[in-house]
């Protein structure tokens, strides 16, 4: 059971009810901390249906002052929230990760709308925080139950990195590093991503490509990285795992690509390398 402060409940549902407007006299950005803890949640409807739309709402809108939506990316980022016990598998740990990765994606957004909102050092700082997270998230769960909701952290960071991805600041070698990360990600070998992780990440590979800066060869290797080796040949059920996931992941690309305004040499790329599948 969650246990919430007296009197905060109470203000959340009135956030919720002024369709969230910051009541009066209060600081935004005090509240915004006070409601955090919270995102951590193991009561899903809490957590998904009050108090993420009020914190993503306030971000969004610019409800809290620049310089504190910076020092509030700052500590959604940190090892208390984003990191917090990573590599735990099957905790209630994840709740905290899985959605401070979805706010992350909030604050990109506002800097898009609001040019200069992040410094170049806090998107490469975001950079470095998402590529740490593909690689060292190993609970790999969407739909937990009822109670508790969503996990989901993988897909939500990916909807992270396709907004970092549209940032005019961050080059080539930045978007190759979180090319990269989205594939080790994406081929792993614990589980079968059965929640839309694959179309998700798709998507922020297609931003990542849609950019025009990164060479055809550069692009051909890293789908080379992404086909495994073998099917079957190994230990399973890792090695059918890690297939699967590429497999799926790989058709996701290619018909995302084919609906999106990406240049028809890559999608073929795409093609090539799901041809290069593995047989029986």
């Amino acid at each position: 059971m969650t246990r919430i402060p007296p009197g905060l409940l109470q203000q959340i549902d009135w956030i919720l009810e002024h369709e969230g407007e910051v009541p009066e006299g209060v600081d935004a950005g005090a509240l915004f901390l006070e409601i955090l803890p919270l995102l951590g949640s193991t009561d899903g409807p809490l957590r998904e249906r009050k108090v993420l739309p009020i914190l993503y709402t306030w971000i969004v809108r610019g409800q809290v002052s620049d310089d504190g939506l910076r020092d509030l990316a700052r500590i959604v980022a940190n090892e208390d929230h984003l990191f917090r016990e990573i590599g735990v598998v099957a905790g209630d740990s994840v709740y905290m990760r899985a959605f401070a990765a979805y706010l992350l994606s909030a604050f990109v957004r506002r800097h898009q709308e609001e040019a200069g909102l992040l410094k170049s050092e806090d998107l490469r700082r975001f950079v470095d925080a998402s590529i740490r997270y593909l690689d060292e998230e190993h609970d790999l769960r969407g739909y937990v139950s009822p109670e508790t909701m969503w996990a989901h952290g993988v897909a939500h960071i990916a909807d992270t990195v396709g907004a970092l991805a549209r940032c005019e600041e961050l080059g080539a070698d930045e978007l190759q590093r979180m090319l990269d990360a989205l594939g080790r990600a994406l081929t792993a070998d614990a589980a079968v991503f059965v929640h839309e992780e694959d179309a998700r990440a798709a998507d922020a590979v297609l931003a990542i490509l849609g950019r025009g800066i990164l060479s055809d060869d550069r692009v051909a290797g890293w789908l080379d990285s992404v086909v495994p080796s073998t099917r079957y040949d190994g230990k399973l059920p890792s090695v059918h795992h890690r297939y699967v996931n590429a497999r799926n992941f790989l058709r996701s690309l290619y018909f995302q690509a084919q609906a999106a305004d990406i240049d028809a040499r890559l999608i073929e790329l795409v093609r090539c390398a799901h041809g290069r599948l593995p047989e029986r």
